[in-house]
């Protein structure tokens, strides 16, 4: 007998600071002490989902203006090793 293909489930989750001062801003959201990703994690983890991808920027832009200082001064885009420190602390907090 042919057993089922089986497939996994995977959630996408960024490292973004929350909009402070546009229309529909708010403060309810990751607030960087990794309380929320692990709360992800687990949530996941009860729902049977196989991973949980962070997602992380690796690059600076220059498409406005053909600059990097545009992106740099508002800190639109760019670098971010905050997520390195969540892994370990959101993988001790699940059981797979």
């Amino acid at each position: 007998m042919l057993q089922p293909k089986r497939f996994h489930l995977g959630w996408f989750v960024n490292f973004t600071v929350n909009a402070w001062n546009e229309p529909w801003a708010d403060n309810n959201g990751p607030d960087g002490t990794g309380g929320f990703y692990i709360d992800m994690a687990r949530a996941l983890e009860r729902a049977c989902f196989d991973y949980m991808i962070l997602e992380d920027t690796c690059m600076v832009s220059d498409a406005y203006g053909g600059s990097f200082e545009t992106s740099l001064k508002h800190a639109g885009v760019g670098t971010c090793w905050g997520m390195v420190g969540a892994v370990p602390e959101t993988t001790s907090q699940t059981s797979r």
